[in-house]
């Protein structure tokens, strides 16, 4: 394993792999554990970074690597450079590249030239570094299990892209709640592996009164705010504020990939409601990107690491 671009280039096993080292890693913070010691990581962004950033840095840092932040201006892959040439740059400098980028085409390009591991942290395709801390928080609350159902609540989008994902490895059922299911999500719902296992539920009302896990996100992604007028006219009745979250099952919880746009896709009273399970989530993104990058750069040493504090040395 050397890269993360799509989950589905992953196994199971891989992914259990990941959640049981993030979950050691995070035990055992102050263990002296520096797998990336002597290893450097370039953060290349396209799009503004709040999390993201600062989890890949400060991750990179508490396992010993060394870190540098490349902004687009910077480098400009496409404009001033071509992906060929970043790529063979950075080939030079560093051992992993981890992109925030628009155009998920372009990881593809940068692995096809790149010694380096290319790792997603968001792309307008996909986020699987948000759905494994998403599953590493459900497992913290006793709430992953394979008969979870999840409903997705407002604009499908990038994330729920990874959710889906993720179904195809484990059987959970993903219902979507929203207005239409635009045409690039279309193919999920003849997808054999996904009989019986997908749905679209259109009153939200009945979507979340089914769930185990409510998932939701802004309807105005990055890129996207010239259609902002456009799309809270389109979604306003799924925003899972105090009436609609009234109808969740008890045991169930909400979980946001931030930012919220409070007063659009949710309100004030459900993100209190929720609030240390959210930011449990938002935590996590630290735990489990460390255990990724421990897993692709240094396997050995990390498989050594987790047998050593599970007692199975």
């Amino acid at each position: 394993m050397k890269h993360l671009i799509d989950l589905t280039e992953w196994t199971a096993e891989d992914l259990e792999k990941v959640f049981n080292y993030a979950t050691v890693i995070k035990n055992n913070q102050n263990s002296g554990f520096k797998p990336l010691a002597g290893k450097s990581v370039a953060l290349y962004f396209e799009k503004p970074s709040l999390r993201t950033r600062v989890s890949f840095d400060i991750g990179i840092q508490e396992l010993g690597g060394n870190t540098t932040v490349v902004e687009q201006f910077m480098a400009g892959i496409g404009t001033r450079e071509s992906v060929h040439d970043v790529a063979n740059t950075l080939n030079g400098f560093v051992d992993a590249m981890v992109c925030r980028l628009f155009n998920h085409q372009t990881l593809y390009e940068l692995r096809q030239w790149s010694e380096m591991s290319i790792i997603n942290a968001l792309t307008d395709f996909s986020h699987p570094c948000q759905i494994l801390a998403d599953i590493l928080t459900l497992k913290e609350l006793g709430l992953w299990k394979n008969s979870l159902v999840m409903t997705w609540v407002g604009d499908p989008n990038n994330v729920l892209q990874s959710w889906l994902e993720i179904a195809l490895m484990y059987p959970i059922t993903v219902n979507i709640s929203s207005p239409d299911i635009p045409t690039e999500f279309d193919s999920w719902f003849k997808d054999p592996r996904m009989k019986d296992r997908i749905f679209w539920i259109q009153d939200p009302k009945k979507a979340v009164s089914v769930a185990d896990m409510v998932y939701v996100d802004t309807w105005i992604s990055m890129g996207q705010e010239a259609e902002a007028e456009a799309r809270l006219k389109k979604y306003e009745g799924y925003s899972v504020n105090q009436e609609l979250s009234g109808y969740m099952p008890d045991h169930a919880v909400m979980l946001h990939c931030l930012p919220a746009k409070r007063g659009q896709e949710v309100d004030d009273f459900t993100m209190n409601k929720f609030k240390k399970v959210i930011f449990h989530e938002s935590e996590n993104r630290l735990h489990v990107q460390k255990a990724v990058m421990a897993y692709l750069l240094a396997p050995e040493t990390t498989e050594v690491f987790y047998r050593l504090k599970t007692g199975q040395a």
